[in-house]
């Protein structure tokens, strides 16, 4: 028989579409090639093909939620820039404070956010570029913490522990 052959005894004997079948198999149940190919009678490759076909496949589903969440976080960039002017004048540039350090800190995050719109960057520097994100937005967030004196009352507690 034909992969088309095969597509449509299957469509008949479950009443649905080859895509909503092989998602339920593939994604719902996470079933492994040799289980699927059982459930439906069909050969092994053509179930592997169908697989492929239609990406529900473990790694092709994994690269396929990277990209999605790579977009997110892009849109979300874009969103927290919307309204700012990257070059705009410090307030606090002369300051040997905390504001003028949380500024210094917001303003780069903005420019490497503003940066990563521009030149999506791929691969290991990619990954090096999102963990100095982190680490930005991690220093903000204990700024934060710090300043409404959650910082010490977190340590307080940790230290108990």
């Amino acid at each position: 028989m034909t992969k088309k052959e095969y597509q449509e005894q299957v469509e008949k004997t479950f009443k649905k579409s080859l895509k909503n079948i092989m998602y339920d198999l593939c994604v719902i149940q996470d079933l492994v090639p040799t289980e699927g190919a059982h459930i439906l009678k069909v050969p092994k490759d053509v179930f592997v093909y169908w697989r492929n076909q239609f990406r529900f496949g473990p790694l092709q589903r994994r690269c396929d939620q990277a990209k999605k969440k790579d977009t997110e976080r892009l849109l979300g960039y874009d969103e927290k820039l919307k309204d700012k002017q990257i070059s705009r004048p410090f307030q606090h540039s002369q300051e040997q404070s905390l504001a003028g350090f949380q500024e210094s800190l917001e303003r780069y995050l903005e420019m490497l956010m503003a940066k990563e719109l521009i030149y999506p960057s791929e691969g290991f520097p990619k990954i090096n570029f999102d963990l100095n994100i982190a680490c930005l937005e991690q220093t903000l967030q204990w700024l934060d913490d710090y300043r409404a004196n959650k910082f010490y009352n977190k340590y307080l507690m940790d230290i108990e522990k």
